[in-house]
This record gives structure tokens, C-alpha cells and sequence, in this order.
């Protein structure tokens, strides 16, 4: 029999395997560890968790912590039992290990006592992530738990020096590394998983790059993907962080109140401005935070043929919190949710299981007992009956037919999305943010039949919506759908902006990019040289009010402003510079809607005015932002006839039929009468360009 590839395991260096006692000290660690993984990456196979648990045995003790890291995860595959269900990839990397000829020397098992265990930063920002890309990258269908092939793959694209040492001294060179890559591809095509993309996994060991001399700038300009940004190369983090700090100070105010309700948020942009990147950037934010938010992706457009609308948001929501749940909570919510259906086939299941877990207790197990004993078993067995009942029958809840036949097998048919969406937020143990996506490319009916839903039926719970979506697409969408009410209405305050005025408690725009941006981010995309990166700047601590922080961006040299403006919009989202901005309010008071909302939506709205101002690059009075924002908040159109001609703004009674029908308004006149042309072109940004391409009202 062949000389496992390691030295140094166990208790001493004679290779015994880890005593049970030792094993039996780590039972709650290791619950710890399969848990933070699971947060990280959502669902992990069996193998998976089984290694995780073995990499305690190999942990690395760092004063109050037992650290998890890259050695460690190498040496659980390789110490991984060559039979068994964890064998099948983990005996590949044993394998190469022979093959090459190498022995590891592991570290000696660690003292767990009153140690935390955690996974290390390489682990949880590099590995793990890489680990589910690759993943994605190489399943189709239905997302499939983590395994560890993809784990594998993602250890050996990392530095050698993170591995465990050679007994010859050193560490695996990078050739060796490469050769384990080809190793788990080769593997792979012999023993493919269902739906497992063999050439995908080819792509990833493909040749290197060719060593012909590369062809003139203006012939490699690389063809683009309009995907999502991942990289932040245009500005826009700043601007999501200040988002998610304000989102997050929003849902925790409303958790805690006697009567919580639902966060409204919207993100404006016409297409192709940057919103679905921004909104990557947010939920990278989100998902940062202790204890990191439940993001839920829900594309509006691609579900638009599904009636009522929120019907698959609430099956996506449902599939996102499966990832976070362990295996028994994820059971009891199938139920739980299969009880709520008005389908024959899903009370058959709800029964199915309950019988199992009856027989099993009538045989002399405690339920505990059962769970723990026979988890795989009772999960199939619940499964497995739904599964064939549905079958035989019609569809189970979550499909287009039994949500359409709602409305006819319920007297209450709202009722049933309401006991849902409540089960649903009750068992997340973290906070909530549903992402209405492409909103802008649905229909009238579909905007305001998801929009009024969301509103009438999930508000009492403390989720976040936030609405990805051109602002005019929605009001057009309600004007449309209510156009009787227009007719000797108000023509300043259309129906479709009262209603968007109501529904959302923030809203923010994309902002524009300075033209340095711009011409930076052209060089990149054309492939220009890049430049070294500025010596990082701080934003003075006294710096506080808007006047205090642009002037200390204005005093800074040039190269250093982006990230004093990044500073700054972070410094300006706190609840600290909320209360500045309520002092400041003080002073228009008569110009304020007289109600706690509109207070507070208003502050709101100021604060992202700020942000985006400050990102792009623009030098704008502060009470001219607090006026703008108000004319804005109350008289869309007007604030869009006069962005479209800031001359407009100091020519009463001229402009369209909105606009003349704010000036109408004394308290429109009042407010506009506070503001000049060259304060609105500061403000929309459509200060004249220098001869260098530089804005003119761009000295900060």
C-alpha cells in the first residue's frame, strides 16, 4: 500500500488519525465554520462540509480565534478517507500528490478549548468567492451546492506559499499547481455532475497567452460586455456605500418600531447609465455588513408573463433564503410554505412527512432523535412524496399555473402572498433587500400591478424594495393606468408623479461622470498605459458641513480629490450629518411640507444630492441644493423642463404646460425665485467646458 502524501497527523507525528475525544471538542465548532461558510456561499455539498469540519484538526490558533486558512482546507483533502462519499474529488488531490512525488508536512491538531472559529480573510474574500465563480461558470440548470471540485480548483489558483510546507523543504512550485488544475479538469470529464459544463471546465485550464508581439492600439480594442460592473471604475461605490449606510440606518429605525413597514427606494437612470452596476456595488455593501443582508434578485421583465407580478419575487425570495437556512430549517419552511398552497398535491406532502416523522416517533425515537439519526432519509422521504405527487398531478405552489388559479380556489385571494412573504421575512435571520430590477422594460400593467402590490400587501414587514428603473417609465406607467384622474387635475403634479412622490422614502439618481472620469476610463477601454495611483489622502476630521468638506476637496491637488470625494459622500451618510442637515432645514421651514414623511423623505433626498454632486466633481451651494431638492420632491416636471433649459428658471410663466402651471403656484414661485440659472446649471451639471474638457464649476 502506497505512503500517504503527508507527515504529522494527529495527536503526534506516528500518523495516527485524531482521537474521538478530540473530534466529538469540535462538534460546535465545526456547526460554527459550516455556518460562516454557508453565509458566503449559500448551499455546500455533504463533501464540503465534511472537510470544512476535518480543517478545525489543522487550524491555525491565533489568540482568541482558531483560524481556518488555506493550509488548513489543503490538509483536510489531504487527509480526506479514500472511501466514502468524500472520496471522490479529494482523492484527485492525493493522487497528484503521489504522482509528483511530494509529502506535506501538516501542522499538529490545535487546542480548540474557548477558541472562536473562524475562516481566514484569504478564505472568505478569495477562495470561497472563487469557488462559486467557478462554479457558476461550469453548472447550468438549477443552482448546485458548493463541491469540491470547485473548491479544489480555486486552492490551486492560489499562491504555493499558502500551502502546506514540502517535507523537502519549500512549497509546490507553480508548474505543480498547474499540473493539479489539468488534474481536476481531466477528472471532471471522466465523472461529470448533472448539468456540468465539461468545456467550461476546459476554458479554465486554457493555453497561455500567445507570444506574438501584440497588434497597434487602435486594432485591440477588446469587444465589451454589457454586464454588470464588478471592478469600480467609473466612481460608483462611493455612492452605493452611502446608499447602504442610509438604507441600513432606515431598516433598523423601522424593525425596531411598534409598527415597522417596508423601505421604498428607487434608482434612477435611463438604460445604460450604470444602475445594475450600482446595484452589484450595494449588494457587495450589503452583504458586508454584521450580519450580512439576505439580497434578493428579482428581473421585473424576465417574470412580466407570471400574474400577479410578485409572484415569482416571492419564489426567488424563497430560493435566496434556502441558500442561508441549514438543511432542517429548510425543510420545516417547505412545509410550512406547501401548507399555505391552495394544491391538493401540496397538503399531500405536508402529510407525507408529517407520517414519516409520526412512524418514526411511534417506533420509540424521539423526534431529535430522528432528525439527527435519519436527516438525509426523513428529507427524501418529504421530498420524494411531493416530488411524485406533483408528478402525477398538476403543478405544486410556485408555478405559472397554480399562481394564476389563485384567485378562483381562494375567497381571500391576497391572503395566502401575505401568510408568505410574513413566514418568509420571520425565518431570515438578517435583514432584507429585494431588487426590483428592469422595471423599465416592462409594461404599464406589470409596473403598477407589482408596484401597488408591493405596497398594499408586503408593507408590514421592515424588507427594502428598491426599484431599478427610469423615473419617467413609472409615472408614465401610473398616468396610463389611472389617465381618467388627469383630466382637471393639477398639470404641475401629473397623477404619475403623486404617485411616485408617495410610494418611495428615497430616491437617487445616478450621477453624471466628470469628463476626467470619462477620458480615463476611454483610455482604459482602448487599452492605454495606466498611471500610478495617487498618494491616499484624508478628508480633514473638521470638515463637517458641505461648505467645510469642498473646500478641503478644492485645496487638495487634483490627483487626489476622487477619493476625498469618496470621503466625503461616506461622511455625509451618517445619522450625524442627517442631524446637521435637520438644524440647517430650520431655515425653510415654510417651504416644507408639514408632515413627519415628508421631513424625512426630503433629508433623504438632500443627502444623495449631495453625494452626487460632490462625485461629480461639482462646487454648489448648499441651500441651493436644499431649494433644488424641494422644487424637485414637488414638481418633477417642472424640475425636468427646467433641466432641460436652466434658463427657464428665471422666465416666469414661459416653458411647457407644467411648468407654467407650477408658476402658478405661490410657494413655486417663492422657491424658484430663491435660485438663478448659473446656481441650476451648477446643480444638473451642465456648467460650460474649459478648452481642456474640464468642467468649469469642477474646481472640487
Amino acid at each position: 500500500m502506497s505512503e500517504p502524501p503527508f507527515e504529522n497527523i494527529g495527536s503526534t507525528p506516528s500518523g495516527k488519525e485524531p482521537s474521538q475525544a478530540r473530534m466529538a471538542q469540535g462538534v460546535s465548532a465545526a456547526a460554527s465554520l459550516v455556518q460562516q461558510a454557508a453565509l458566503i456561499v449559500g448551499d455546500i455539498s455533504d463533501n464540503m462540509g465534511i472537510v470544512l469540519t476535518t480543517a478545525l484538526l489543522f487550524a491555525n490558533p491565533d489568540r482568541s480565534e482558531l483560524v481556518v486558512d488555506i493550509e488548513a482546507l489543503v490538509s483536510a483533502l489531504l487527509t480526506a478517507r479514500t472511501t466514502g462519499r468524500v472520496a471522490s474529488a479529494a482523492t484527485w488531490l492525493q493522487d497528484w500528490a503521489r504522482d509528483e512525488g511530494l509529502a506535506f508536512i501538516l501542522r499538529q491538531p490545535p487546542d480548540t478549548a474557548n477558541l472562536v472559529p473562524v475562516l481566514s480573510r484569504s478564505v472568505v474574500g478569495q477562495v470561497l468567492p472563487r469557488a462559486v465563480e467557478i462554479r457558476d461558470l461550469t453548472m447550468s440548470g438549477e443552482p448546485e451546492p458548493l463541491g469540491l471540485r470547485h473548491l479544489m480548483f480555486a486552492l490551486a489558483e492560489r499562491q504555493a506559499a499558502q500551502w502546506p510546507p514540502l517535507k523537502d523543504g519549500g512549497h509546490p512550485s507553480s508548474e505543480r499547481l498547474a499540473a493539479l488544475r489539468a488534474l481536476i479538469v481531466a477528472r471532471t470529464r471522466r465523472t461529470p455532475l448533472k448539468d456540468e459544463d465539461v468545456a467550461a471546465w476546459q476554458a479554465l485550464v486554457a493555453e497561455g497567452p500567445s507570444t506574438a508581439p501584440p497588434p497597434p492600439p487602435a486594432e485591440r480594442t477588446p469587444l465589451l460586455s454589457d454586464s454588470p460592473a464588478t471592478v469600480d471604475e467609473l466612481g460608483r461605490k462611493p455612492l452605493a456605500d452611502a446608499l447602504a449606510a442610509r438604507l441600513v440606518r432606515l431598516q433598523r429605525d423601522e424593525a425596531a418600531s411598534a409598527q415597522p413597514k417596508a423601505v421604498m427606494v428607487h434608482l434612477h437612470g435611463p438604460w445604460g447609465s450604470g444602475k445594475s452596476s450600482l446595484v452589484r456595488f450595494l449588494e457587495d455593501t450589503l452583504t458586508a455588513q454584521d450580519p450580512p443582508w439576505l439580497v434578493v434578485e428579482f428581473n421585473a421583465w424576465r417574470n412580466a408573463r407570471v400574474k400577479p407580478p410578485w409572484w415569482n419575487m416571492l419564489t426567488e425570495f424563497k430560493r435566496a433564503l434556502d441558500r442561508r437556512l441549514p438543511w432542517w430549517r429548510r425543510r420545516w419552511l417547505d412545509l410550512r410554505w406547501a401548507w399555505v398552497s391552495p394544491s391538493v398535491e401540496n397538503v399531500y406532502m405536508v402529510a407525507g412527512g408529517l407520517l414519516a416523522l409520526a412512524a418514526a416517533a411511534f417506533a420509540g425515537s424521539t423526534i431529535t432523535g430522528v432528525i439527527e439519526k435519519w436527516q438525509g432519509t426523513l428529507g427524501g422521504i418529504i421530498t420524494a412524496t411531493g416530488v411524485a405527487i406533483s408528478f402525477l398531478r398538476a403543478p405544486m405552489l410556485g408555478g405559472r399555473r397554480a399562481a394564476e388559479s389563485f384567485d378562483a380556489l381562494r375567497t381571500d385571494s391576497f391572503r395566502p402572498f401575505i401568510t408568505l412573504f410574513d413566514m418568509l421575512v420571520t425565518e431570515c435571520p438578517c435583514p432584507v433587500l429585494i431588487v426590483l430590477d428592469d422595471l423599465d422594460r416592462c409594461d404599464a400593467g406589470t409596473v403598477t400591478d407589482l408596484l401597488e402590490g408591493i405596497q398594499t400587501l408586503f408593507r408590514g414587514q421592515p424588507v427594502v424594495f428598491l426599484a431599478v428603473a427610469d423615473r419617467y417609465w413609472i409615472t408614465a406607467s401610473f398616468a396610463q393606468r389611472f389617465s381618467l384622474f388627469e383630466d382637471g387635475g393639477d398639470k404641475a403634479r401629473p397623477v404619475g408623479d403623486l404617485f411616485l412622490d408617495k410610494m418611495f422614502q428615497v430616491s437617487v439618481t445616478i450621477p453624471a461622470l466628470p469628463v476626467a472620469v470619462k477620458r480615463a476610463y476611454l483610455g482604459r477601454l482602448l487599452g492605454a498605459a495606466e498611471t500610478d495611483l495617487p498618494e491616499e489622502a484624508r478628508l480633514p476630521e473638521t470638515a463637517v458641513r458641505h461648505e467645510e468638506i469642498q473646500a478641503a476637496i478644492a485645496a487638495a491637488p487634483e490627483e487626489q480629490r476622487p477619493a476625498l470625494r469618496a470621503q466625503a459622500v461616506a461622511r455625509l451618510s451618517t445619522a450625524a450629518a442627517d442631524k446637521v442637515v435637520e438644524h440647517r432645514l430650520l431655515r425653510w421651514v415654510s417651504y416644507i411640507e408639514p408632515n413627519p414623511r415628508g421631513m424625512k423623505r426630503l433629508v433623504n433626498a438632500i443627502g444623495m444630492t449631495q453625494a452626487r454632486s460632490l462625485l461629480e466633481g461639482r462646487v454648489v451651494d448648499f441651500d441651493a441644493i436644499v431649494l433644488w431638492t424641494i422644487l424637485e420632491l414637488r414638481w418633477p416636471r417642472a424640475a425636468a423642463a427646467i433641466t432641460a433649459d436652466p434658463a427657464l428658471i428665471d422666465a416666469e410663466g414661459q416653458g411647457p404646460e407644467t411648468l407654467q402651471a407650477a408658476w402658478r403656484d405661490p410657494l413655486f414661485q417663492k422657491i424658484a425665485g430663491e435660485l438663478d440659472e448659473v446656481q441650476v446649471r451648477a446643480l444638473i451639471g451642465t456648467a460650460d467646458e474649459d478648452e481642456d474638457g474640464e468642467d468649469a464649476g469642477a474646481a472640487a
